[in-house]
């Protein structure tokens, strides 16, 4: 009797034992449930046998790489909050904060590019450093990282550090740099609904991870740069950054051609559209779309621009999607801000002179225009407006500025 007396005791030693050692889930980190998972709709690429050359067998095997961390639940879902209509410039060292239409609110001293959070309650910059919208310190991110990306969809970001490692972090919470990969990553970029994570590893190929699974994929073999995302499901990149054809992959084993498309582009979402911008040259078309027909992704020519300029540096498109506004090259420097239909014609100048970055939302379009003295400033096209008018941001020329609209 004594002896099962003591075996009943060691096992129950033994189960609270089990049950100290589990990591303690957060209610962001908790598992989905039967029925929770949601799918996006397939963005209708057929899987296919490797690409147009058969040099991508091998695809879709996942050997060797995974998770180390449970991706956030919070930082799977969409914030909810307004766009705060704040625009922060940025001029070397230092960025000013507040709305285009009136003086500055902040001044804050940053080491490189800024970016709001989905939300618009946090400014990064390139250091790691957190503000929020006053100005004020909110501790860091990361602590000098090579690359990072806000999440398209929460205020959670990702980096890479100098030896590749890929962390991500909450800003507000006490989880930052947590390693997220087990292998040491080139290049990143996050799906536009954050759910996927496109991957070149270190001498490994591109890889896909789906975040709300915990489930890692090869999508190619060989040397790999990301372009950005088709769709939710598909990631453009190409064999050599900058050069070569541009191809897309799932991660099913189809990755291809885009017909007709060529690396060196900037691949710009406009609403439900992807285009495909770049300085004219033998290989690319200064403007294009890129569409799924039959299964398959195809560049489709949009109307260059007219012979005086030599293609376009930047382009966005209007809230309702019935116009783009572009940047142009002209001469191999910056040239005119232009007006553009939905299809790509030229509909008239905007902006006389060199000009740069243009963003547009409802709140009006706002750009970088410089003047005789390449001393730049930024302008702001109001809605319905014949003309654009000067902010009161007096930053010389802004070197890179983020507005959150939208």
């Amino acid at each position: 009797m004594k002896a099962v007396k003591t075996i009943a005791a060691l096992i129950f030693l033994s189960a609270i034992a089990i049950v100290l050692v589990q990591p303690v889930l957060g209610a962001d980190d908790e598992p989905p449930r039967d029925g929770m998972v949601l799918e996006e709709s397939d963005d209708g690429v057929a899987e296919g046998d490797g690409d147009e050359n058969g040099d991508d067998a091998g695809e879709g095997r996942g050997d060797g790489v995974s998770l180390t961390a449970r991706y956030p639940g919070r930082c799977l879902r969409k914030t909810g909050a307004a766009p705060s209509g704040l625009l922060a410039a940025r001029r070397g060292s230092t960025a000013l904060i507040g709305l285009p239409g009136a003086v500055p609110a902040a001044r804050v001293e940053v080491s490189g590019d800024v970016a709001w959070s989905p939300s618009g309650t946090f400014l990064a910059e390139r250091g790691g450093r957190v503000f929020d919208q006053r100005g004020n310190p909110q501790g860091a991110l990361f602590f000098e990282p090579r690359e990072w990306q806000w999440s398209p969809v929460a205020d959670c970001a990702l980096a890479t550090t100098e030896h590749g490692n890929l962390t991500f972090s909450i800003p507000d919470t006490r989880r930052k740099g947590i390693r997220l990969v087990d292998a040491p990553v080139e290049d990143f970029e996050l799906s536009p609904n954050g759910r996927r994570l496109a991957m070149v590893i270190d001498g490994r190929g591109l890889w896909i991870a789906d975040l709300r699974r915990g489930r890692v994929v090869q999508a190619t073999e060989g040397p790999a740069a990301i372009a950005g995302w088709f769709s939710n499901r598909s990631v453009l990149y190409s064999k050599s950054r900058g050069a070569g054809k541009l191809r897309y992959a799932t991660g099913r084993g189809d990755a291809r051609v885009v017909r007709g498309a060529f690396a060196g582009g900037a691949v710009v979402r406009c609403g439900g559209r992807v285009l495909l911008v770049a300085e004219a040259s033998e290989a690319n078309a200064p403007l294009a779309e890129l569409r799924s027909r039959r299964g398959r992704i195809a560049r489709e020519l949009l109307p260059g621009p007219p012979g005086a300029f030599d293609g376009y540096s930047a382009v966005t498109c209007s809230p309702d999607g019935g116009f783009l506004a572009a940047s142009t090259i002209r001469r191999g420097g910056k040239g005119p801000l232009v007006l553009l239909s939905s299809e790509g014609e030229v509909s008239r100048q905007l902006a006389p002179g060199r000009t740069a970055n243009p963003q547009w939302s409802d709140e009006g379009l706002v750009f970088v225009r410089f003047g005789s003295a390449g001393r730049g400033r930024l302008w702001l096209v109001p809605p319905g407006a014949p003309a654009p008018v000067p902010t009161q941001y007096r930053v010389g020329a802004p070197t890179q500025y983020d507005w959150h609209v939208r």
